[in-house]
């Protein structure tokens, strides 16, 4: 089994019974789960946590998460005692929390800048990278929105994720091309799997509107012209029902910008359409190295009718008295990228979808 120790106020607790650590690209914070029942293994170390504490948490002496322990649950019986902790990454309080700043000066600004500005009162760092370059036009902040949820809206455009490493850094990235040292494959390391096909959040073609930016300095003018100057499409062309959608840019954006932003849609809910769940036993690759979220990794398995290389999602390592596993959730590499019209021919999943849903 691995050893999954939590380091807090300068003390080490571990023989942990019940671990479940989650990593994902949809989510910017990792988060913990921990519990042990009886005494501690070989351990005098009094129970002194608290919700609020810093912690640090690692596998083999391998750091994953920076955070804060959010809750604390002990029970007891007449036969022994259950203590279960739970926690967040540093990140949580930037997911959380209202901006409560100075209203914007410059409403022009990078994504990059804008996350630093935003994580600064946090004492948060953004790792400095290639990403985050392109500017947000006329940003604008509603009362209440969290910081996480105006750097989301501002940058969701570009097609960014949003990540944090173990020492709660977030990190502008977008879908990694780096491949997994190890295959998952039926009948080798795959312990069990699951395929969904679903097309029910797909459609035929996506249109976005933005007003122009050319009454970006003059709002009163922009009221009288008309409300959208900009209108860009994107179409999927394996649907073939008419089923249009449109919507409204998130932020203003010329023609280029919203022609991204529909084929980004379009993309991303083509690639939704095919999601796959697996569990492998252990927590590392061949290689000796953890699995980990957004790599890609080769899936093997004639009963699921795939082999082609996924992203890794999202990974939850789970440890108990039945075992030790990585549960994993893959999609299509190209789902959060601006990508061309989505055609069938270039949709290496539709001949597969039509034959599952055809119970081929």
């Amino acid at each position: 089994m691995n050893k999954v120790e939590l380091f807090v106020n300068g003390k080490i607790f571990g023989g942990w019974n019940s671990v479940s650590i989650k990593k994902s690209i949809k989510n910017l914070s990792s988060t913990f789960d921990l519990g042990v029942t009886d005494n501690w293994s070989n351990q005098r170390i009094p129970w002194i946590l608290a919700p609020g504490d810093e912690c640090e948490l690692k596998i083999d002496s391998v750091k994953l998460i920076t955070g804060y322990i959010d809750s604390i649950d002990n029970s007891i019986s007449a036969a022994s005692k259950t203590i279960s902790v739970s926690g967040r990454d540093k990140t949580a309080d930037f997911i959380d929390c209202s901006y409560a700043g100075a209203e914007f000066k410059n409403k022009n600004i990078s994504v990059a800048a804008l996350a630093r500005k935003l994580a600064a009162p946090f004492k948060l760092t953004v790792v400095k990278n290639q990403y985050g370059l392109e500017v947000v036009k006329n940003l604008t902040i509603s009362q209440g929105e969290t910081c996480f949820e105006i750097l989301d809206k501002a940058s969701k455009q570009f097609g960014y994720l949003f990540t944090s490493n173990e020492n709660s850094e977030i990190i502008i990235t977008r879908p990694s091309t780096l491949k997994s040292t190890t295959n998952i494959e039926q009948g080798v390391n795959l312990v069990s799997g699951s395929a969904t096909f679903d097309f029910s959040n797909r459609f035929s073609e996506y249109t976005v509107k933005s007003q122009s930016n050319d009454f970006a300095n003059e709002p009163e003018l922009a009221s009288v012209v008309a409300n959208f100057q900009i209108k860009q499409s994107a179409k999927d062309e394996s649907l073939k029902r008419y089923r249009p959608f449109m919507f409204v840019s998130e932020s203003i954006a010329n023609a280029g910008q919203a022609r991204s932003r529909a084929q980004w849609e379009a993309k991303k809910r083509a690639a939704d359409a095919s999601k796959f769940k697996v569990t492998v036993k252990g927590w590392k690759k061949a290689d000796g190295t953890l699995w980990i979220p957004n790599e890609l990794v080769r899936l093997k398995s004639v009963s699921l009718g795939i082999d082609d290389d996924l992203l890794i999602t999202s990974i939850e390592y789970n440890q108990s008295n039945s075992g030790t596993f990585a549960n994993m959730e893959l999609e299509r590499k190209d789902a959060y990228l601006p990508e061309p019209v989505v055609k069938e021919k270039g949709d290496p999943f539709a001949s597969q979808i039509t034959k599952e849903l055809a119970g081929r």
